[in-house]
C-alpha cells in the first residue's frame, strides 16, 4: 500500500478463504491470528503497537478496494 500512495503503484489484493470485510475490519480468527503474530514477532511493546497500527491500516485499505470476487470450486 506504501508503493500505491507514493509511486501510484497498481495493488491487487487476493483474499483466499476469507471474506474481505473481514479482513478490512479484522475480525473473528483473523484478528486474533494477526494480533498474536505482533506479538511473537515483537518483544518491545512500542514497536508491537506502531507495527500492528500499520499493518491494521493497510489490511483496511486493500479490504477496500473496488475489484474483482473469484470463487474457486
Amino acid at each position: 500500500m506504501k508503493c500505491r500512495r507514493t509511486h501510484g503503484h497498481m495493488v491487487m489484493p487476493v483474499f483466499y478463504d476469507v471474506d474481505p470485510s473481514v479482513v478490512r475490519h479484522q475480525q473473528g480468527a483473523f484478528g486474533k491470528k494477526l494480533h498474536a503474530t505482533a506479538e511473537n514477532r515483537y518483544l518491545d511493546r512500542e514497536l508491537r503497537k506502531n507495527t500492528l497500527l500499520s499493518w491494521k491500516s493497510a489490511l483496511t485499505q486493500a479490504a477496500s478496494l473496488i475489484g474483482w470476487d473469484a470463487t474457486i470450486y
